[in-house]
Protein backbone atom coordinates (compact mmCIF):
# COMPACT_ATOMS: atom_id res chain seq x y z
CA UNK A 1 0.00 0.00 0.00
CA UNK A 2 1.43 3.31 -0.78
CA UNK A 3 2.13 6.37 1.43
CA UNK A 4 -0.67 8.22 0.64
CA UNK A 5 -3.14 5.28 0.60
CA UNK A 6 -2.33 5.00 4.14
CA UNK A 7 -2.20 9.04 4.78
CA UNK A 8 -5.55 9.03 3.52
CA UNK A 9 -7.17 6.41 5.52
CA UNK A 10 -5.89 7.65 8.59
CA UNK A 11 -7.03 10.75 7.69
CA UNK A 12 -10.37 9.34 7.10
CA UNK A 13 -10.80 7.62 10.35
CA UNK A 14 -9.03 10.70 12.75
CA UNK A 15 -11.76 13.06 10.26
CA UNK A 16 -14.91 10.45 11.23
CA UNK A 17 -13.74 9.67 15.37
CA UNK A 18 -13.56 13.80 15.06
CA UNK A 19 -16.65 13.98 13.66
CA UNK A 20 -18.57 12.12 16.92
CA UNK A 21 -17.98 14.77 19.17
CA UNK A 22 -20.28 17.11 16.48
CA UNK A 23 -23.45 15.78 18.42
CA UNK A 24 -27.04 17.15 17.65
CA UNK A 25 -28.98 18.37 20.22
CA UNK A 26 -31.81 15.99 20.27
CA UNK A 27 -35.22 18.58 21.29
CA UNK A 28 -37.78 16.31 22.88
CA UNK A 29 -40.45 18.52 24.07
CA UNK A 30 -43.38 17.69 26.28
CA UNK A 31 -46.17 16.03 24.60
CA UNK A 32 -50.05 17.38 25.90
CA UNK A 33 -52.35 14.72 25.24
CA UNK A 34 -54.73 16.97 24.47
CA UNK A 35 -53.02 19.04 21.70
CA UNK A 36 -52.23 15.70 19.80
CA UNK A 37 -54.01 14.86 16.33
CA UNK A 38 -55.35 11.69 18.13
CA UNK A 39 -56.81 13.88 20.61
CA UNK A 40 -58.30 17.15 17.88
CA UNK A 41 -59.84 14.86 15.33
CA UNK A 42 -61.79 12.07 15.15
CA UNK A 43 -59.32 9.62 14.29
CA UNK A 44 -59.91 5.61 14.59
CA UNK A 45 -57.86 3.66 16.92
CA UNK A 46 -56.89 1.56 13.63
CA UNK A 47 -55.63 5.15 11.67
CA UNK A 48 -53.82 6.15 14.87
CA UNK A 49 -51.82 3.24 15.17
CA UNK A 50 -50.68 3.33 11.30
CA UNK A 51 -49.55 6.67 11.42
CA UNK A 52 -48.16 6.20 15.20
CA UNK A 53 -46.13 3.42 13.70
CA UNK A 54 -45.23 5.14 10.21
CA UNK A 55 -45.40 8.79 10.59
CA UNK A 56 -44.54 9.45 14.05
CA UNK A 57 -41.58 8.87 14.45
CA UNK A 58 -40.17 11.83 12.38
CA UNK A 59 -43.92 14.13 12.61
CA UNK A 60 -44.16 14.01 16.26
CA UNK A 61 -42.11 14.75 19.23
CA UNK A 62 -42.48 11.11 19.97
CA UNK A 63 -39.58 10.09 18.33
CA UNK A 64 -37.57 6.36 18.94
CA UNK A 65 -34.03 7.22 18.52
CA UNK A 66 -32.04 3.75 17.00
CA UNK A 67 -28.91 3.19 17.64
CA UNK A 68 -27.56 4.81 14.36
CA UNK A 69 -28.66 7.85 14.92
CA UNK A 70 -25.80 8.15 17.43
CA UNK A 71 -23.43 8.21 14.54
CA UNK A 72 -22.26 11.17 12.49
CA UNK A 73 -22.92 11.79 9.87
CA UNK A 74 -26.09 10.05 9.74
CA UNK A 75 -27.05 11.63 13.22
CA UNK A 76 -26.80 15.06 11.46
CA UNK A 77 -28.55 13.88 8.42
CA UNK A 78 -31.74 12.35 10.97
CA UNK A 79 -32.07 15.40 13.32
CA UNK A 80 -32.13 17.74 10.27
CA UNK A 81 -34.66 14.91 8.78
CA UNK A 82 -36.82 14.69 11.48
CA UNK A 83 -36.45 18.81 12.36
CA UNK A 84 -38.27 19.50 9.10
CA UNK A 85 -40.91 16.94 9.16
CA UNK A 86 -42.21 18.24 12.86
CA UNK A 87 -42.14 21.88 11.05
CA UNK A 88 -43.73 20.59 8.03
CA UNK A 89 -46.68 18.86 10.18
CA UNK A 90 -46.29 18.15 14.23
CA UNK A 91 -49.21 15.54 15.23
CA UNK A 92 -48.24 16.40 18.60
CA UNK A 93 -49.04 19.69 18.16
CA UNK A 94 -51.81 19.82 16.17
CA UNK A 95 -54.19 21.85 18.63
CA UNK A 96 -51.47 24.83 17.25
CA UNK A 97 -53.02 25.03 13.67
CA UNK A 98 -55.93 26.74 12.95
CA UNK A 99 -58.60 24.78 10.89
CA UNK A 100 -57.59 26.09 7.72
CA UNK A 101 -53.91 24.72 8.87
CA UNK A 102 -55.13 21.34 9.66
CA UNK A 103 -57.35 20.71 6.68
CA UNK A 104 -54.01 21.59 4.24
CA UNK A 105 -52.39 19.00 6.69
CA UNK A 106 -55.05 16.60 5.98
CA UNK A 107 -55.10 17.07 2.41
CA UNK A 108 -51.29 16.74 2.14
CA UNK A 109 -51.57 13.41 4.61
CA UNK A 110 -53.69 12.47 1.93
CA UNK A 111 -51.91 13.06 -1.00
CA UNK A 112 -48.70 12.05 -0.05
CA UNK A 113 -49.91 8.66 1.48
CA UNK A 114 -51.56 7.77 -1.61
CA UNK A 115 -48.66 8.66 -4.02
CA UNK A 116 -46.60 6.41 -1.97
CA UNK A 117 -44.06 9.64 -1.22
CA UNK A 118 -44.56 9.07 2.72
CA UNK A 119 -43.12 7.51 4.26
CA UNK A 120 -40.29 8.29 1.99
CA UNK A 121 -38.19 5.49 0.21
CA UNK A 122 -34.84 6.11 2.37
CA UNK A 123 -37.17 5.27 5.98
CA UNK A 124 -38.52 2.40 5.02
CA UNK A 125 -35.80 -0.12 4.74
CA UNK A 126 -34.52 0.36 8.30
CA UNK A 127 -37.79 1.12 9.77
CA UNK A 128 -40.42 -1.99 8.67
CA UNK A 129 -43.51 -0.49 10.37
CA UNK A 130 -42.93 2.39 8.09
CA UNK A 131 -44.49 -0.37 4.97
CA UNK A 132 -47.92 0.81 4.51
CA UNK A 133 -50.40 -2.00 2.97
CA UNK A 134 -53.18 -0.86 0.23
CA UNK A 135 -55.45 -0.93 2.68
CA UNK A 136 -53.76 1.17 5.85
CA UNK A 137 -53.35 3.82 2.58
CA UNK A 138 -57.10 3.67 1.57
CA UNK A 139 -58.09 3.99 5.57
CA UNK A 140 -55.46 6.92 6.28
CA UNK A 141 -56.93 8.49 2.67
CA UNK A 142 -60.29 7.78 4.15
CA UNK A 143 -60.15 9.38 7.51
CA UNK A 144 -58.12 12.04 6.16
CA UNK A 145 -60.28 13.08 3.48
CA UNK A 146 -63.75 13.03 5.94
CA UNK A 147 -61.50 14.99 8.99
CA UNK A 148 -60.57 17.66 6.04
CA UNK A 149 -64.35 17.76 4.48
CA UNK A 150 -65.61 18.41 8.54
CA UNK A 151 -63.13 21.22 8.91
CA UNK A 152 -64.60 22.59 5.95
CA UNK A 153 -66.50 26.21 6.65
CA UNK A 154 -70.17 25.68 5.93
CA UNK A 155 -71.73 28.26 3.87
Amino acid sequence: MSNSLKWLGVSSLVLFVAMQFARPARIHRRITESQTIAAVTRMPADVATVLQRSCGNCHSEDTHWRWYSNVAPVSWLQMADVGMARDVMNFSRWSNYTPAQQADRLRNIRDEVRSGDMPPWYYKPLHPGGWLSKDEVTRICTWAQTEQQRLAPTP
